[in-house]
């Protein structure tokens, strides 16, 4: 989960250094929209994997806990990738449009 982290930094840095050199705020308020809104439907897609994966596995008799964690660690993992971008998002909007 540290790694998403990392990346989503990763991603809302490259962002903002590419923004900086052509003087653009805008880019850097798109990547970070895009990249924000991504991982918020990624998370609730892999949570909703790990739901349905949970209830195939009691449909087969077996215990779905399993699956249902995994799909809560993926989830974690991607919003922890989005919330750098999130928090960069609403700051950059403030700063352009207010």
């Amino acid at each position: 989960m540290i790694i998403a982290l990392v990346i989503g930094l990763f991603v809302a840095a490259i962002g903002a250094l590419v923004s900086m050199a052509i003087d653009n705020w805008q880019f850097s308020f798109a990547i970070s929209g895009v990249a924000a809104v991504i991982s918020v439907v990624m998370s609730s897609m892999f949570k909703n994997i790990g739901l349905i994966s949970r209830k195939r596995a009691e449909a087969r008799g077996e215990k779905g806990n399993k699956a249902l964690e995994e799909g809560e660690n993926w989830a974690r993992a991607v919003s922890l990738f989005g919330l750098p971008n999130i928090i960069i998002a609403i700051i950059l909007y403030f700063k352009l449009y207010r």
